[in-house]
């Protein structure tokens, strides 16, 4: 029996799975976590699981190359803690700059790195902040960090954000998600609303080869960037009225923003001018990007 399998027979939650206990992960409910509790631990390791795996290593010793002082974790040493004795973890790294938790992502996640970077977590970036914190929290670390490998190049982002849970909150919450299924009864279906798909919001199936295309321009050279938005602006146009467009390998979800911006020399010249007189020197742009993600069992 693997680790995987016996620890789940323990009725032990992991760090990774506590996201999508809590209600806040971003591929799974509560519900359908506790529907693949007693599952069969059968699933094949994928390329990007296995290079994950391997990166961890070259990924602490790049950190500790900047100064930062953590080290790595034994692998066959699982925290635990007498307050919330459901959970065991096993950090990627440890030490007094705290706990960093190792991801090697692909290059249609840089959207959501940018945002992690700027404070804003969301999405799968969320889920990873999320597992850094309940460990953090676990082992009694003052902070935790994200090491995020994608496309070339190492982000490292401390994981702060007012909208954030704290330690306590994750890990009083994983404990109430064990309770509930020692005891048999329905968990949650929600996941954050800001997340979930709306009901009966279906793809829109892409017939003009535009989202394979999209996908190899974010998965190429930071130099096609400019190609990548172009595609978006052509997808965009193309598919005007979907939220979801998807070829069966990959689905693309529009996210729209708008952006206002003033001309505030104009506004300087006419001192003490009222809000009309602003409203008249401001500007609003919209436009969409697409949040891309692998479409479930496509191949």
């Amino acid at each position: 029996m693997n680790y995987f399998a016996d620890r789940r027979q323990r009725m032990k939650i992991g760090a990774s799975e506590i996201a999508a206990a809590i209600g806040e992960g971003h591929y799974q409910t509560p519900r359908e976590l506790a529907a693949s509790w007693n599952e069969p631990d059968d699933k094949e390791q994928t390329d990007a699981m296995r290079m994950g795996q391997l990166i961890e290593g070259p990924i602490v010793t790049m950190l500790q190359e900047r100064g930062m002082d953590v080290a790595p974790w034994p692998q066959d040493k699982r925290a635990t803690h007498p307050d919330f004795p459901s959970i065991e973890i096993t950090p990627d790294a440890f030490g007094p700059a705290g706990v960093v938790e190792c991801k090697c992502l692909r290059a249609y996640h840089e959207d959501a790195i940018a945002d992690a970077v700027a404070g804003r977590f969301r999405g799968a970036m969320r889920q990873y902040a999320i597992q850094a914190i309940a460990q953090a929290h676990i082992v009694g670390a003052s902070s935790a960090t994200l090491a995020i490998w994608c496309d070339g190049t190492l982000h490292v982002i401390p994981v702060e954000a007012d909208d954030l849970p704290s330690g306590e909150e994750v890990c009083q919450r994983a404990e109430a998600f064990m309770a509930r299924l020692a005891a048999g009864e329905e968990q949650p279906i929600h996941r954050r609303d800001e997340w979930a798909r709306p009901k009966g919001e279906e793809d829109e199936t892409d017939e003009t080869g535009l989202v394979e295309r999209y996908m190899n321009a974010k998965a190429a050279a930071k130099d096609a960037d400019d190609l990548a938005r172009q595609l978006a602006a052509e997808i965009a146009e193309t598919y005007p009225m979907a939220k979801r467009i998807s070829d069966g390998r990959f689905r693309l979800t529009r996210v729209t923003s708008s952006r206002k911006s003033v001309a505030w020399a104009k506004v300087a010249e006419e001192v003490g001018a009222p809000p009309e007189v602003v409203e008249r020197h401001t500007s609003e742009s919209t436009s969409d990007y697409f949040r891309a993600s692998a479409v479930k069992g496509a191949k």
